[in-house]
Order: structure tokens, then sequence, then C-alpha cells
């Protein structure tokens, strides 16, 4: 009865590994729901030019991973980040302004 027991926890606890590790693995094809809808945000703190690089890197996965809908709601954030970016940088010019 002990042995049947003790299968059963163990079987119980590999069932439950399974999941975790799964959920630690970052797969390149996924998406990033922090930037994208600011949900899974908890584990998540970026500066203004990592979040810039990553949104970036995300809008270069490109429609393998994204709805067009997506894309464009990535290159707005971007541009807002950006913007955000040169306003808080003195001397620096704004891409307008060197057009």
């Amino acid at each position: 009865m002990k042995k049947i027991w003790a299968l059963i926890i163990v079987s119980g606890l590999i069932a439950m590994a399974g999941p975790v590790s799964a959920v630690e693995q970052n797969d390149t094809n996924e998406k990033e729901l922090c930037i994208l809808y600011a949900r899974d945000c908890a584990d998540k703190l970026f500066n203004l030019q990592e979040k810039i690089r990553h949104m970036q890197n995300e809008l270069a996965k490109g429609a393998t991973v994204y709805r067009a809908d997506e894309i464009k709601k990535l290159k707005e954030k971007l541009k807002e980040a950006e913007d955000m970016m040169y306003a808080l940088m003195p001397n620096s010019s704004s891409p307008k302004e060197t057009k």
C-alpha cells in the first residue's frame, strides 16, 4: 500500500513539474504580451532604451508571430517610446527635425 501511495505522489509531482518547466522556456516565436497588451508584466521592468530595443526585436519577428493589427500597435508604441526618448534627451534632435 505504501508503494502505491509513493507512486501516486511521485507521479503527481512529475506531472506538476512539466508545465512549470514549459512556462520557464522563452520561445522566440512567442508574442510579448507585456509590451503589446500590458499583461504578464509583473517580472518585467524595462528602462526606455531597453523597451525600444525590445519592441524593435518583437517587430522583427513580424507576421510569423503577430497579426497585422498587433504589428500596427507595436509600431505605434515604438514611435511613442522613441518620441519620448528624444524629448527627454537634451542636445539631441528628433528624427522630425533632421528630415
